[in-house]
């Protein structure tokens, strides 16, 4: 990511400030596309914790957890290789990857 990008949040020109570049890796979580009438600052800063898709939203931050000791532990490599993974189903039905927690077919 270039400095300044559109897409670069202020934290992470914050962390380029500080660091002097902005090669370092970072993790992403998806949020999905407000609705219409959302602004997307608020929808990124908006209560969850009622929504109806709470538990979904609590799983996904377990799973970035999980991901961020991955990272620590094991490498980014290693992190991007376990933990990326789509939800969107591909035309043969099938995901692009397994999500990590899932059992490996025997």
């Amino acid at each position: 990511m270039k400095p300044g990008c559109a897409y670069s949040s202020s934290s992470e020109r914050s962390i380029q400030a500080v660091c002097g570049s902005a090669d370092f890796p970072r993790g992403r979580i998806g949020v999905g596309s407000p609705p219409p009438q959302w602004d997307l600052k608020d929808w990124v800063l908006s209560c969850w914790d009622q929504d109806a898709q709470a538990d979904e939203i609590q799983s996904a931050i377990e799973l970035a957890g999980k991901a961020a000791l991955s990272f620590v532990e094991h490498g980014i490599q290693l992190t991007m290789n376990q933990f990326n993974f789509s939800s969107h189903p591909r035309k043969n039905g099938e995901t692009a990857c397994r999500h990590p927690d899932e059992q490996q077919p025997v």
